[in-house]
């Protein structure tokens, strides 16, 4: 099988996939839920509590985790945004003349390339930051973390902004990154002795 091929046959699976997703799928409680799930706002009591969690057990350290953390998010956002984004050039499916009557827009379909995702990317990234950093003491945090960045995954998907591949290469990405950060941060700061524990 040529290159040619498999790359039409990976397309093809990618818009299939989004047209699942985004309309087979479609249901009352995931249009209102799913909207809502991709907006950064309604998880600040989420980042309210990673902080207050990161500083209780942390009290010297939390500061420095903190700008770990933020220069985590910045660095991903960057990266997927305003480098790959411009790269690969893909279109949103919204901007993609071939999904003309296959697609359900929940929200207005925005600007700029659909490929990585930086939500996905962001999200991702921010969650194995502290899987890595704390995923050992803290069990729950697993579980946890991925589910919350899978769940706006599919919301990109569900609302019609991103294609399945969009956001699997968001959270692919954003898991090295993530990983690699909390790593670092794990070098400088660590080892951290939990106070509370």
């Amino acid at each position: 099988m040529s290159i040619d091929n498999i790359s039409f046959a990976v397309g093809e699976w990618n818009k299939d996939a989004f047209e699942f997703i985004n309309s087979k799928m479609a249901n009352g409680f995931f249009d209102i839920i799913m909207p809502m799930a991709r907006q950064p706002i309604i998880w600040v009591p989420l980042y309210v509590f990673f902080a207050a969690l990161i500083f209780i057990n942390f009290k010297k350290q939390a500061l420095y985790i903190y700008i770990f953390a933020a220069a985590t998010i910045f660095f991903s956002d960057q990266l997927s945004a305003h480098v790959l984004k411009v790269f690969f050039a893909h279109p949103r499916p919204c901007a993609d003349y071939t999904m003309m009557g296959r697609i359900r827009m929940l929200v207005d379909c925005g600007p700029g390339f659909s490929f990585p995702s930086s939500h996905a990317t962001n999200h991702f990234a921010f969650a194995v930051f502290i899987i890595t950093l704390l995923g050992q003491k803290i069990k729950w945090l697993l579980p946890m973390l991925v589910f919350w960045a899978a769940l706006v995954c599919f919301g990109q998907v569900y609302v019609g902004v991103h294609f399945p591949l969009d956001v699997i290469g968001g959270g692919l990405l954003g898991t090295i990154i993530g990983y690699w950060f909390g790593y670092f941060c794990r070098k400088a700061v660590f080892p951290i002795t939990m106070e509370n524990s």
